[in-house]
This record gives C-alpha cells, structure tokens and sequence, in this order.
C-alpha cells in the first residue's frame, strides 16, 4: 500500500463515531429525527450525509462536495440485534473466496418488504449524493462496523468484477477501506483472495488497532480459546499513546 495518511485516518475516524451517535441514541429511546440532528452535530461543513436504517443495520454515507469524496461508516455492536448476528459465527460461502461470517454477511443482504439490501441502499446512495460526478469512496467502522466495511468491499470487488470492470456505482471509485478494532469477517481463504483483489485494484486496506484492544482477536488464534475462525486483513497499524498526550501511528512490517 501507500504511506499512511494520518489525516484521511482521522477523517474515517469521525466518520466512524456517526452511526454509534446514531445507534446509542435509539436505544436511549430519541426518535430517528432527534438521533440525526445529534449526528448532524458531527458532520463537518458541506458535507452532504444521509443516514441507511436496515433492520438493525446502519450505515451513513457523507459526501465532501469540495474533495469529492464519500465516506461509508458501519455501527458497531449497539443493539441486541448486533450482538445475535455477532454470534452468528459460523462460516458462508463467499463469491470472491473462502467463507465469511454469517451473520455480518446476511445482515448486509437481508431483504426488507420491499426487496432492499442494506449493500443495495449504500450504492444508491451514492449515486444520489455524488449527482453524477466523480466520487472517490472509503470505506470505516468501529468494531463490528470495521467488519462490515471489509465486507462491503469484498461485494463491491465481485460485482466490478462480474461487469467486466465496471464498478457498482460507475461514478465513484473505491480507494481505502479503515476499520478501528474491527473484527475479522473471512477465513484464510477469505483473507488471501481480498488481498491479491485490493493489491490488484489499487484499494488501501489500514487495519487500525488503538493498544491491546481484544475485540478485534475474538475469533482468531489470538483469543483466548485460539481457534482460526476467521482472520484479519489490510496492514495493520498500531496506536501508541506518547508521553507528551500525543499518539504514535506505528505501521506493522
């Protein structure tokens, strides 16, 4: 990959926080339009953002006019449905190789009454903020949410793919995907075909750790049981707090 870009992380960073705002102020019983005016909040100036309520699921594309540049943030576990599709962890067949988590992949395709997927609501999206013009798009989430931005990325590359190279939102061009203490979301074979799929098409994986977070080891050989359930993808880049207040971006060799 690049060199790593402190503040695009810093950019997914905040977009990520927006749909736990989002999530913690459902549960704490705000009404969909109290929780977006908490989240508008957090959106930076013209920023254009649309917040995708899926089931349990949320997602929330924003889009920089000026940078042209979309960013899709997933929620991390905040709800009881979360945590019944986090324990979903037995495997499914994924197009692009291997298997992936089950209940994180379904929850990105499940079909409400009127046939929408989550996958099918963020690529709309897209192309109604982008309005037609060149978009670049990355990827983010905190935990659960840094799953499901490996997962949408890995949809994304098999749909380009299956249309000879063109990509599901032909205006917009997947450059990066940050997740933040995400969980693994594929198995070996998962993880080998993602890589050799991003190096090929040019997306930036950063899987950004903050100390010894052990949320990102459940279902891998670091967790306490050590069972190879799933593994990690993208360069992991560690976050070291310095003496001064500041914090260090370490990259993995």
């Amino acid at each position: 990959p690049g060199a790593f870009d402190v503040q695009q992380m810093r950019e997914n960073f905040r977009a990520a926080v927006l749909p736990i705002a989002y999530e913690r102020a459902i549960v704490a019983g705000k009404t969909h339009d109290e929780a977006t005016r908490i989240v508008s909040d957090y959106i930076p100036e013209r920023t254009d953002f649309s917040i995708l309520r899926h089931k349990n699921s949320t997602a929330i594309v924003t889009y920089n006019r000026d940078k042209g540049r979309a960013i899709v943030a997933f929620d991390a576990t905040d709800e009881v449905g979360d945590v019944i599709d986090d324990l979903k962890v037995w495997g499914k067949a994924h197009p692009l190789g291997g298997t992936t988590h089950s209940g994180i992949s379904n929850a990105q395709f499940y079909q409400d009454k009127q046939g929408s997927t989550l996958v099918g609501r963020v690529q709309q999206e897209l192309k109604s903020l982008s309005a037609g013009q060149p978009v670049t798009l990355s990827l983010t989430g905190f935990s659960r949410g840094g799953a499901q931005a490996t997962g949408t990325a890995a949809n994304w590359i098999v749909a380009q793919q299956n249309a000879d190279g063109v990509a599901p939102v032909p205006n917009a061009k997947l450059t990066s995907v940050y997740t933040f203490g995400g969980l693994p979301f594929g198995d070996k074979d998962f993880s080998v075909a993602y890589g050799k799929a991003t190096a090929n098409l040019g997306i930036e994986h950063w899987r950004v750790i903050g100390g010894d977070d052990s949320t990102q080891k459940n279902m891998t050989t670091e967790a306490w049981y050590g069972k190879d359930l799933y593994r990690h993808v993208g360069t992991s880049v560690y976050m070291l707090p310095l003496g001064d207040g500041g914090t260090e971006f370490r990259v993995a060799a």
